[in-house]
C-alpha cells in the first residue's frame, strides 16, 4: 500500500511540474524516465502520455524510458552514469567516455568498491540482498556501458535527444 501511494504522489508531483514548466505553449515535447519498475511495470510514462495529451489536444508528448528494475537513484547516479541521458544534448563524445572509463574502471573490480559497500551498509537493512549483491551489480554497468556505446554514436552523429522537462526548482519556488 505504501508504495502504491508513493507512486501516486510522484504521478501527481510529476503531472504538476509538467503544466507548470512553462507559460508558453508547446506542441510537442519530450520527456525522459529514469528510474526502476515502478517506472516501466505501472507505465508511468504513458499514463503521464495520456493525461497530458487529455489535458490538451494539440500536444505530443515523446517519453523515452531508462529504468533499471529494483534499482535506486544512487546506482543510477554512481554505478551507472544515467545522468548522461539528462544532459546529453550538450556533451561531448570526450565526456560520454570518460563514463565509460568510469564504468570499465567499475567492471575491473572483483569486489565491490567502498563507495558501494559503505552506501549499502548506510541502507541498514532496508534492501533486499540482490540489490546489494556485486555480481548483480556488474551485470548491470555491463549494459549501461552497452546503452552508453549507443550514446555515444548518437552524440558522434549529432542524433543526442533533448529534452523538455527539467525538474529543478528556482529560489521562488516555481519550477
Amino acid at each position: 500500500m505504501k508504495n502504491k501511494v508513493l507512486l501516486f504522489i510522484s504521478i501527481f508531483f510529476m503531472i504538476n511540474i509538467l503544466f507548470e514548466r512553462s507559460n508558453v505553449h508547446a506542441e510537442e515535447i519530450n520527456i525522459l524516465f529514469i528510474g526502476n519498475s515502478y517506472t516501466f511495470r505501472h507505465d508511468m510514462p504513458l499514463l503521464v502520455k495520456t493525461i497530458l495529451e487529455l489535458g490538451d489536444s494539440s500536444l505530443t508528448v515523446n517519453y523515452y524510458m531508462h529504468p533499471y528494475g529494483g534499482r535506486d537513484i544512487f546506482r543510477h547516479s554512481e554505478l551507472y552514469q544515467s545522468g548522461d541521458y539528462i544532459k546529453q544534448s550538450s556533451m561531448t563524445v570526450e565526456d560520454i567516455d570518460q563514463s565509460i572509463a568510469k564504468m570499465d574502471s567499475l567492471l575491473s573490480l572483483t569486489d565491490p568498491p567502498a563507495f558501494f559497500t559503505d552506501y549499502v551498509a548506510s541502507m541498514d537493512g532496508k534492501q533486499t540482498s540482490g540489490m546489494n549483491d556485486w555480481g548483480n551489480m556488474l551485470s548491470n554497468i555491463e549494459s549501461a556501458k552497452g546503452r552508453h556505446l549507443d550514446l555515444r554514436d548518437d552524440i558522434a552523429n549529432n542524433n543526442a535527444a533533448s529534452y523538455d522537462c527539467r525538474c529543478r526548482r528556482n529560489r521562488s519556488g516555481s519550477y
